[in-house]
């Protein structure tokens, strides 16, 4: 089956994918979490970047999860998974990362008696994304 025409065509909330077949449109919509990480990447980066710029002296969870580069992060949903786990795994903004994960993925691979030890919960949360694939 050969598709004469596809465009995608993304909301804040919805991606939609509209394909033209013979005489036919067929039109697909997805959450937005489906996107591809890599159409959404320079827009994740840069609310990284100046998230973790603002939060880097704070171990406040509540002023890390105030501030609004957060809020907008958690709005892109599982599309942020992939830049949280690099960022991670090289050591930048790990409390962040780990804070964002958790919300995004409303999961928390981190055992226990790994709590308040940021290296073992970093390697929890890296175990989880080879896991699910996203590494």
């Amino acid at each position: 089956m050969a598709v004469d025409y596809a465009t995608s065509l993304a909301s804040p909330t919805i991606v939609a994918h509209v394909f033209q077949w013979q005489d036919m449109a067929y039109v697909t919509v997805s959450p937005m979490e489906r996107l591809p990480s890599a159409l959404l990447a320079p827009d994740i980066e840069q609310l990284f970047a100046r998230w973790l710029d603002d939060t880097a002296l704070h171990s406040s969870v509540d002023t890390i999860r105030a501030h609004v580069a957060f809020k907008q992060l958690r709005a892109f949903g599982w599309a942020v998974i992939p830049s949280a786990l690099r960022k991670l795994s090289n050591g930048s903004g790990r409390i962040q990362c780990m804070e964002l994960l958790h919300e995004v993925v409303e999961q928390d691979p981190v055992t226990p008696d790994s709590y308040g030890k940021t290296s073992k919960m970093a390697a929890a949360w890296l175990a989880w994304g080879h896991r699910n694939n996203f590494i």
